[in-house]
């Protein structure tokens, strides 16, 4: 009690309570910091997903702060979506951002990477080891770059893929294997994978506080209840890997373009749909699509799921002719007196699909007008969330020619309207 006692007696009293120096005080001798000086999440920089939409949810991508999940069956473009976005990292931060592949599979392709648009040069590599080497190797490369930054004082940043959490095995099969044993004539081998990502996990989120990082974790999905009434897919891992991931995205099974050439047919596309399972950024959204342009190098085609998109949700109406009227209507009345409505004009009447998707290939403007689009409407669902997506909102304004101003206001979080549509109440277990 002496000891408390005095801790208490060194206490500033004379400050004002609520204040700054109040709290700073408070603070004295402790690990505490203010949340709006160390928050994670939102207030990170961020990295732009090849995905338009998911971009607008997220209020301009995925924060360097977090561990990610994404999963799904073979060949549904979730290796695709990871490295895209290391692409794109290097893209934003150049020589101040560093990219790692822990390749526990052992198929990271020299060839591939540049067809991604990613430099191999300026990407580290860890061959395919066990789950512990991996993460000790990780853990090693966090504290080598922190050392770094406090030294230099330079804003290092880390992009961290880790292919696969369903590949590599655990060290006690490595041992088995070295001895001259299998991976499966060890004790207690289906229990140890889940024990060892989650303590491993936890451990990664002390390194977040301290550097501008992420870590996206590859994943494949099995089917959880087959037999019962309804089957759902899952992730391996358990649930402690689950818990320690800020956002877990899961695509579906991919759809296949095709041309045919007498007897051949020829994939020259494929597409399937992503959902986000579980989110500490905001809503969960599903149905995203993400297309893959095969005849482009295996590359995600941006725009073409940004336009599967608003097809799929009526913005733009599907049938032998389309059109952008709807959207039109929507950001003229919105922002008026802000844009140019003759140039918007321009655009409207039917048309054919691909006429429309051709359309927004050739004009980047449009493609940014659409995002403010989608950013308005899912904000009039959640208006809290416009907290994270007004400056991405403005940052698409300030470079879409068709704003002549670009002074919009910003967006309310305290106005909630009644929804004018029927609420329905679903079972998320077997969403």
């Amino acid at each position: 009690m002496a000891g408390r006692k005095k801790q208490v007696e060194e206490v500033n009293d004379s400050v004002e309570f609520g204040t700054n120096e109040f709290f700073d005080e408070l603070i004295k001798g402790t690990d505490f910091v203010k949340c709006d000086e160390g928050s994670l999440m939102n207030n990170r920089p961020k990295v732009l997903t090849p995905l338009h939409v998911l971009n607008c949810i997220t209020g301009g991508g995925l924060p360097l702060a977090i561990q990610e999940e994404v999963s799904g069956v073979p060949a549904s473009g979730k290796s695709t979506f990871c490295y895209s976005m290391l692409g794109t990292f290097q893209k934003q931060y150049g020589d101040n951002g560093v990219g790692v592949i822990l390749d526990l599979e052992g198929s990271t392709d020299d060839t591939r990477l540049k067809q991604l648009g990613i430099d191999s040069s300026k990407v580290l590599r860890l061959p395919a080891v066990s789950i512990e080497s991996a993460f000790e190797n990780m853990f090693k490369m966090f504290k080598k770059l922190i050392d770094m930054k406090e030294k230099t004082g330079k804003d290092i940043k880390l992009f961290i893929i880790f292919d696969s959490l369903s590949a590599g095995g655990i060290q006690a099969q490595h041992d088995s294997i070295e001895n001259g044993g299998t991976a499966m004539t060890f004790g207690s081998g289906m229990m140890a994978l889940p024990r060892i990502l989650k303590q491993n996990m936890a451990n990664v989120t002390p390194f977040l506080e301290k550097i501008d990082a992420s870590v996206h974790y590859i994943n494949q999905v099995f089917m959880q209840g087959i037999g019962t009434y309804a089957p759902k897919t899952g992730s391996g891992g358990g649930f402690g890997k689950d818990h320690m991931m800020d956002l877990k995205l899961e695509f579906g099974v991919a759809k296949n373009d095709v041309v045919k050439e007498g007897s051949t047919d020829y994939i020259v596309g494929s597409y399937s749909n992503l959902k986000m399972t579980k989110s500490k950024l905001g809503p969960k959204f599903s149905n995203i699509p993400c297309y893959v342009d095969v005849r482009n190098g295996g590359t995600i085609d941006e725009v073409k799921s940004l336009f599967m998109y608003l097809q799929n949700n009526d913005y733009i109406k599907t049938g032998a002719w389309q059109k952008f009227d709807d959207i039109i209507d929507f950001v003229e009345e919105r922002f008026d007196g802000k844009v140019n409505k003759e140039q918007l004009d321009n655009l409207r009447g039917n048309n054919r699909a691909n006429d429309l998707l051709n359309t927004m290939r050739e004009d980047v403007d449009l493609v940014d007008l659409m995002q403010v689009f989608l950013i308005e409407k899912i904000c009039d669902i959640y208006p809290a969330h416009s907290l994270v997506t007004n400056d991405f909102r403005q940052e698409l304004i300030n470079r879409c020619n068709y704003f002549t101003d670009k002074n919009v206001n910003i967006r309310n979080v305290n106005e909630v309207e009644e929804l004018d549509k029927e609420v329905i109440t679903e079972d998320t277990e077997n969403k």
